[in-house]
């Protein structure tokens, strides 16, 4: 193909002076014909043929009428899936070039459509004016054509190559010519790579990366790749299928982004986009963020002029927004496209050249792999990876009667052998999985591993796919601190509000279930603590505002399911709770990691009830651990004023959930009653406070009321601690009147210290002998004799403990007295 632009203007002359000859021959070919065509090709009627006389005398061509097997129809390739048209009705009306429709009466007083031929362009009103004049307006242009074309022989030898490619030349029009001259489209033209010093970024000078994408990082601040970069991207880059373990918050996805980025910068722009990349996220969220940071460290590697389409285009496919939308950012074409299962598979469906896209991918990602391949999740994970298998690799009989239909559909496209796959997890480990509430024993014989089960599912086209596993001893990272609190369940509630009093900042508070979530909402609500809820059942619009809201305020809580536990990069999560334990260790591994990312300080803190105990026993071992995590430090003094209004709370919330379900009642009475056309009777909805003469003590706002009083009045009192004397600041046997004047003192605790909540859990693991997070070790006899004596000791040390602080506080309260 002749790349260069002079050329390609030459061959649109050469196109256009031949079409003009055609044009000119057929013209007069049409105007030697005579009436036996018309007989052969339509029914004879009086008013066409005087009509006929009439462009004769008039020195008008007559028309040639078409058959509609004549016609140049354009071949089109139905959906062969289930639920689209499969042919059986009209798709789609396409105008056919050069034909018109003309409506001429029959004997009988009916009407009958015929078809003519007619100039590009023409209406049918012009196409019966037409005159033979216009035969030697085309000569005029033809002659005009080829005094051009011998003029710009000078400018090269295009025209013969031209001249022996007559089937190209065939379909080539000079308005699709210009059209691709216009876009500057041509497929050979590769752009010209910056040039970028490697002084400014020496740790990335052995990584073979664009100069764009080196800028890019230097912008963003990553002056140094992180250890699942460096291990990662020289064999990512070198075309080798990648399998990474790494902890949360190592920079995982940069490993897996810039060699996709890479490859698309180096190939040359086409016309329209072709899909290189296709990324598979687990959750919504994450995928929406995993696509928010590609286009974030583009805008600084490969900035757009305004008003030009990116140089990288990244699109989004999740549930819970607009699919025609989606739908037609895939149809407008993106090179790297960021998805969740469950909606791509709802598009593949509907749309066979998608699916043959990504059966031509070059690169499939998958992350967060462990969740996405649990057996019986995820089925449309499955039906997408099986587009991407070769021919050999594929299943012969396949049980799903939609992917038989799109391979049937698919059969043209072929996948490519170069295609390169990365699995990125902080967790891979079948026995993280294990259901720890459904533990069974397992045999003595070998192990299943998550990645035998990946190895099964994916079509990796290495023999040897490059496995690199840095996730840390005991699954979490090292810059993690944990702790615990004892209490009974129905103290959770007041445990976590003195956390989150006594330790501001952003918390991420974990529950195993949605009515949980529902519970504490408007419980925390009341209590005036900024809280945001995020579950599955929430509109995703809805869940994308919480949690930019959450980002935004330095002091919030977001309370969540495990929606939220995996792949989700918060800024400065300071702290996470475990409000009810998981279910397996490696959601326990995620919900933690969301704190303590990119090697900052971060603090994980578990609410543990009777109940729970089992469940903590089966995460410690299969995180290989000895010892709970230590006992998190409770301040004196708080707790009975904050279980007052916890209590209050509680009762003021009940009262006014109770309320709110007797009018959604009574609604749903009057509504059903209303669509029946029948009377109810007034005893089914009389209340206390419907009636007007009853006093106002009995009525049911009344509690409300009062409950509202009483809360804004434990509210307003401030919490001090034991020791503190808040009328005389100076006296008492705490003295805080220096970290008050210092602006060091608590802001809402008042004598309360002021050091994070990771520094204390740090200095009680040093004190107990180190971190919690200790090996396993098997083959280590336990003395249960010693194990018991330790348990009685301290035991005897809290017994201890608690005397103290009894004696401690009667000699307070003589004081006081």
């Amino acid at each position: 193909m002749v790349s260069d632009k002079k050329g390609l203007m030459a061959l649109a002359k050469a196109a256009k002076a031949r079409q003009a000859a055609r044009r000119i021959a057929s013209k007069k070919r049409l105007a030697a014909d005579t009436t036996e065509d018309l007989v052969e090709l339509e029914l004879d009627s009086p008013k066409p043929k005087a009509k006929a006389k009439k462009r004769e005398s008039a020195g008008e061509r007559p028309k040639k009428r078409l058959r509609a097997d004549e016609l140049r129809w354009t071949t089109v390739n139905t959906s062969t899936l289930p639920g689209m048209d499969a042919g059986g009705g009209m798709m789609m009306l396409e105008e056919i070039e050069g034909v018109a429709v003309e409506w001429e009466d029959d004997a009988k007083g009916g009407r009958t459509a015929k078809f003519v031929t007619r100039e590009k362009g023409k209406s049918n009103a012009e196409s019966e004016s037409e005159s033979e004049s216009e035969v030697k307006e085309d000569e005029d242009e033809a002659e005009s054509v080829t005094e051009d074309e011998h003029e710009d022989e000078h400018e090269g030898e295009a025209e013969d190559e031209a001249e022996d490619q007559p089937d190209e030349l065939e379909e080539l029009t000079f308005a699709g010519l210009d059209a691709a001259d216009l876009n500057d489209a041509d497929e050979d033209v590769v752009e010209s790579e910056p040039s970028f010093n490697d002084k400014k970024l020496p740790a990335w000078k052995g990584i073979n990366l664009p100069a764009p994408l080196k800028h890019g990082l230097r912008s963003l601040g990553f002056k140094t790749p992180t250890d699942i970069q460096k291990r990662a991207l020289p064999s990512a880059l070198e075309g080798r299928d990648v399998v990474g373990v790494a902890e949360t918050g190592s920079g995982k996805t940069l490993a897996y982004a810039l060699p996709i980025l890479s490859h698309v910068l180096r190939q040359p722009r086409a016309a329209k986009r072709a899909l290189s990349a296709l990324i598979l996220c687990p959750t919504r969220e994450l995928a929406l963020q995993v696509s928010e940071s590609l286009n974030d460290f583009l805008a600084q590697a490969c900035p757009a002029d305004k008003g030009k389409p990116p140089r990288v285009s990244v699109g989004s496919v999740v549930g819970g927004l607009s699919a025609q939308k989606q739908a037609r950012i895939v149809e407008r074409g993106a090179d790297v496209l960021v998805a969740t299962p469950g909606r791509l598979w709802d598009l593949l469906k509907a749309n066979d050249g998608l699916a043959a896209s990504v059966r031509q991918l070059k690169f499939l990602v998958i992350d967060e792999a462990d969740r996405m391949i649990e057996t019986g999740h995820f089925a449309e994970l499955e039906n997408i990876v099986q587009l991407t298998q070769r021919a050999s690799d594929q299943v012969e009989e396949e049980e799903d009667d939609v992917f038989k239909a799109a391979s049937t559909a698919l059969s043209s496209a072929q996948a490519r052998d170069d295609m390169q796959t990365f699995v990125f997890s902080a967790t891979l480990s079948k026995d993280l999985q294990a259901n720890l509430k459904r533990f069974k024993r397992r045999g003595k014989g070998k192990k299943s591993s998550t990645l035998e089960d990946l190895v099964e599912r994916l079509d990796f086209r290495d023999a040897n796919p490059e496995v690199i596993d840095l996730s840390p001893e005991g699954g979490l990272v090292s810059t993690l601190r944990e702790a615990m609190i004892e209490c009974i369940a129905s103290d959770k509630d007041l445990y976590l509000y003195y956390m989150l009093l006594r330790y501001p900042g952003r918390t991420l508070v974990f529950t195993s279930s949605i009515d949980g979530i529902r519970r504490l909402i408007p419980l925390f609500q009341t209590l005036r603590v900024p809280v945001h809820p995020l579950h599955s059942q929430l509109q995703q619009k809805q869940r994308l505002r919480n949690l930019d809201r959450f980002r935004s305020q330095a002091n919030s809580v977001l309370i969540a399911t495990d929606v939220a536990a995996r792949g989700l990069d918060i800024p400065h999560v300071d702290h996470v709770v475990h409000f009810n334990l998981p279910r397996s260790a490696d959601a326990y591994v995620h919900r933690s990691g969301r704190t303590a990312r990119a090697q900052n300080p971060g603090f994980a803190l578990q609410l543990v009830a009777p109940e729970d105990r089992a469940v903590q026993r089966g995460l410690l071992k299969a995180l290989g651990r000895t010892a709970p995590p230590p006992d998190m430090p409770i301040e004196g003094g708080f707790l009975r004023s904050l279980k007052e209004r916890v209590t209050v709370a509680r009762e003021l919330e009940k009262a006014l959930h109770n309320t709110k379900k007797e009018a959604h009642d009574k609604n749903w009475l009057r509504e059903a009653a209303e669509a029946m056309d029948v009377d109810i009777d007034p005893s089914m909805l009389s209340d206390l406070e419907d009636d007007p003469d009853a006093p106002y003590a009995h009525r049911p706002t009344a509690k409300h009321d009062k409950l509202k009083a009483e809360l804004a009045s434990l509210l307003s009192q401030p919490l001090v601690a034991r020791g503190v004397s808040a009328r005389y600041p100076t006296s008492g046997s705490r003295i805080i009147v220096d970290d008050v004047l210092s602006g060091d003192a608590h802001g809402v605790m008042l004598g309360a210290s002021t050091v994070p909540a990771f520094e204390v859990a740090d200095a009680v693991a040093s004190k107990r002998g180190g971190k919690a997070t200790r090996k396993f070790d098997k083959n280590k006899t336990v003395d249960k004799a010693a194990v018991m004596r330790g348990r009685q000791e301290r035991k005897d040390a809290k017994k201890k403990a608690k005397g103290k602080d009894k004696r401690k506080r009667d000699d307070e309260e003589e004081e006081d007295e």
